[in-house]
Order: C-alpha cells, then structure tokens, then sequence
C-alpha cells in the first residue's frame, strides 16, 4: 500500500521578544527552515512545497501575512499538511491556536505537525497540545507583563520612552531619554502659541506658516537629519497639526507618557483614559511659559464651544463625487446662511487641499451648489 502524498507548508516565525530574550541562532529564520527541511526529506510520501514566513511577528494574534497565505493555500488545496519546529512558532494566543488546529486545520482536512513537541494530528493522540498552548499564551502574557513594568518604571521617572521628538524639542544625544530644546522649531512653536493667544484660527495660522515658507514637522525632521523626505511628506503645514501642538504639555517642560496601551495578544495601540497617563513635571526645559499656556486654552475652549452650537454637519449631494482639477483631492462641502435674516442655506464646494494648507498648496476652487445642479 502507497504512502499518501502530502504537500508540506512549512510555517517559520520569529518575534522579536524571540530575538530580544532568547537564544537568537536556535530559533532563527533559517534554522528553523533547514531543521524542518531534513525532516520532511525522513519522511516517506511528504513534499516541500511552500514555505510561509513572518519575520518580527507577535504571536499573540493570527493577523499575519505569512499565516494567512498559509491559510488561503490551505483552503484552495495547495498544501495539505503544516509543518512547524514547535507549537509556539505557531501562535501563542490559547483560544485562536486552539480553534485552528482543534476546529479549522481539521475541517479542511489539513495535517498539523509540530516536530519539537510531538504533535501531529494525524495520531489522534494530542491531548498534551492543548497544556501547551496554553503554557505558551502564559509565556507571551508573563513576557508582555516584565516589559510593561520596565515601560512604567521609566515613564515614572520621567523618561521620553518611544516616537520622536515632539516638534520643537531633540532628544538628548547623551540620553535619549531625555529632550533638549530645538531653538529653531521652539521659535516656531512660540510664533504659533502667539498667533493662538491673538485669537487667529487653525486656517490662518497654517496659511501663515506656509506663506513663510517654514517646513512642517516631518519634513523638518528630514531636513535636520540630511535625508531625502519620504513621498507621502508634504512640503506645506497642514490644519491638523496645530492642535496638536496646542495641547501638548511637553511644552511646559512636562514629559506625558503611557497614552496609549496594547493587550499582549494584540499590538494595535489602544488609547488610554487620561486618568491613566503618566505625567512628570519639569523633566526639562520649558518652552511655552505657564501663563501663554493658560491664555491658549482658554482660546481654545472658546472657540470649541463655539463650533458645538455650530449646525452639525449634513450630507451634502456632490459630496465625495467631485474632484480638484489640480491636485485631484476632493472637494469639500461648505454649508452657510445666505444672510444673516435668511434661515436658508446655500452649500457650495472647495478643494480640500486648499482648506488644509490655508490656499498655500492649491486654489480654492469654489462652486456652489446651485451652478453644479444645473450643469449637471
């Protein structure tokens, strides 16, 4: 009687808490190919057919590329046995490592092989997979706990822990867990906190910005560092950045931090209440003084409150259908009162580049409503 065929994917992962506590060589990309490699060639009717690699990816969740080509292959029939070094190479989180190898590999008639631990589904003896999994989910959790704690111990102690700089300040090349003042961009700051205090709009402080010609925060970064500014960067200041810069306390020498958290299954960043930020005082020198920072938010309460009153916006007819001819952004609808006695409103079309950059980047391009309907 034949060996059945078997179409082998080998599936290799490395993490980078892999890199950073383990011995690095044993778990390696390319060791764990070639191990499995010699494996499979020991075996009698087994065929390397794919391998599937994810190269500094969490175990905690199964929202990896190299997976779910895996699990795409598996489903059109192109592999019908995954082959791993062992258990946790392929996920660490419990219930989903549990569900695939217990409900789906099985449902799509797909063996599962784990050299190292002695799995393989194809025995029906695998009681012992699922006190592994679970050992390895406990691993990952006591991992991301040991690092949480060391984040929390320097964040308590003032550090700047991760990103960049805040705009207008450098990290400290003796510390960089420290920030010293950029004289140049804190210039800058103070120039837009000035404009702020004078009670100039997010719109004109932009346009007044890129009529000088000063570079946005990115393309700054690039420039102080002498490299070529990545395509997405824009040359001109655009409105979303200066609430951001309005708000930011390490302008009164205070350094923030622990905003955002993340499960140790999941990496993507989740905001945190502001009850639970971290936030030292005077860790470094200031650049808005106490009583600009007051006067600002007192601004910046004003005229929120104003924009709450204001009429929430409506769907507009064009909205999303019409195009600058220019810059080939969308045009954005503006809703306002014909007069100030009328309670009709006349809602017309600009370009959206226009209103981000204040008309530095592009023309405003406006055309009401009324006009489109009838060309149309």
């Amino acid at each position: 009687m034949s060996e059945k065929l078997y179409n082998v994917g080998m599936y290799v992962r490395l993490s980078r808490e892999n890199t950073a506590y383990a011995n690095g060589d044993s778990v390696s990309i390319e060791n764990q190919q070639a191990m499995m490699s010699k494996f499979i060639a020991m075996m009698p009717g087994w065929v390397e057919t794919r391998t599937y690699i994810d190269n500094g990816a969490s175990g905690g969740n199964f929202d990896r590329q190299g997976f779910q080509d895996m699990m795409t292959d598996i489903r059109s029939g192109v592999i019908n046995l995954v082959l791993v070094s062992d258990l946790s190479r392929f996920g660490r989180n419990y219930l989903e490592a549990g569900r695939y190898l217990e409900e789906e590999l099985p449902a799509l008639g797909c063996r599962f092989v784990a050299m190292a631990d002695g799995v393989d589904t194809d025995t029906g003896e695998n009681d012992i997979m699922p006190f592994l999994n679970a050992m390895n989910d406990f691993y990952l959790k006591n991992l991301s706990g040991r690092i949480k704690s060391v984040f929390q111990a320097k964040a308590n102690n003032g550090h700047k822990l991760t990103g960049t700089a805040p705009y207008g300040f450098l990290r400290n090349p003796d510390d960089h867990t420290k920030l010293i003042v950029d004289d140049y961009a804190a210039d800058v700051v103070r120039r837009i906190y000035k404009m702020r205090v004078d009670g100039l709009g997010y719109g004109k402080i932009v346009a007044a910005l890129n009529a000088d010609r000063i570079p946005p925060p990115r393309r700054y970064f690039y420039q102080r560092q002498n490299r070529k500014p990545a395509k997405t960067c824009s040359e001109f200041w655009q409105i979303h950045s200066i609430p951001t810069i309005l708000k930011d306390e390490h302008y009164l020498g205070h350094t923030v931090s622990c905003k955002h958290g993340r499960s140790y299954r999941n990496s993507k960043a989740k905001n945190k209440p502001q009850s639970e930020w971290v936030k030292i005082q005077n860790t470094h020198e200031a650049i808005i003084d106490i009583g600009t920072w007051e006067q600002v938010q007192e601004v910046n309460a004003r005229l929120a409150k104003t924009v709450e009153n204001a009429r929430k916006p409506q769907p507009s007819l064009f909205t999303g259908k019409l195009f600058c001819a220019d810059c080939n952004v969308i045009m954005m609808p503006h809703s306002e009162l014909r007069s100030k006695k009328s309670e009709k409103r006349s809602t017309s079309y600009s370009c959206k580049t226009s209103h981000i950059t204040g008309r530095q980047s592009c023309s405003r391009h406006g055309i009401n409503e009324v006009t489109l309907k009838k060309i149309v």
